[in-house]
């Protein structure tokens, strides 16, 4: 395109005192188009490699400031609540919709993550990957209901989730996370949940 530009100028040149003065301003009226549409569009494009390979979900957040889970507990001794950011392993996220995952705090201990608002969903074969989370932490009891509901999520039979919520231990006051955004490193940003996981 630049080098058609260049080769009418160099053709036609030597005929500009011929053409009338109206002539030579509309053919550097276009001239001007020519190369302002060459610089704005015919650029290469910057490579794939320069964009974020995590996985933003949510409000968007950074990651700097964020907390270890495996500190979080002793941060909240003495508090009912706080807002944090926190930085930890995936354990598992549910398999209907990826609707919550649960966080690992330390061995065979784990915190679930809810999303605000249900507004957002993180992708089901996220297990193991790392994330960072801002939101709200708060020491909770769950009701057998929802004890229920998570342990069919996680593919449970209806007997099991049943069994599973009458234990009086998973009644117990828990650190449960709402979080604003969640960003899973790794995980491709432009992957996309199917339509049909999100409802």
């Amino acid at each position: 395109m630049f080098s058609l530009i260049i080769y009418f100028v160099i053709k036609f040149a030597p005929y500009s005192n011929q053409i009338s003065k109206t002539m030579q301003k509309n053919t550097y009226a276009l001239l001007f188009l020519a190369l302002s549409f060459f610089f704005t569009f015919c650029q290469p494009k910057k490579s794939d490699e320069t964009q974020s390979a995590d996985g933003f979900y949510g409000a968007k957040i950074t990651e700097e400031g964020a907390m270890p889970a495996a500190d979080l507990k002793k941060f909240m001794v003495g508090k009912d609540s706080a807002k944090v950011k926190i930085l930890g392993t995936i354990d598992e996220c549910c398999k209907k919709k990826g609707c919550w995952m649960d966080v690992v705090l330390a061995e065979d201990e784990y915190m679930k993550v809810k999303f605000k608002d249900y507004d957002f969903f993180v992708p089901k074969d996220a297990d193991g990957m790392t994330a960072i989370f801002e939101g709200n932490v708060s020491w909770q009891a769950l009701t057998k209901d929802e004890i229920k509901h998570y342990a069919e999520d996680e593919g449970k039979t209806p007997e099991e989730a049943e069994k599973i919520a009458q234990d009086t231990t998973n009644a117990q006051k828990k650190l449960v996370f709402l979080a604003d955004g969640v960003i899973i490193k790794n995980y491709p940003a432009g992957k996309k949940i199917k339509t049909d996981e999100a409802k």
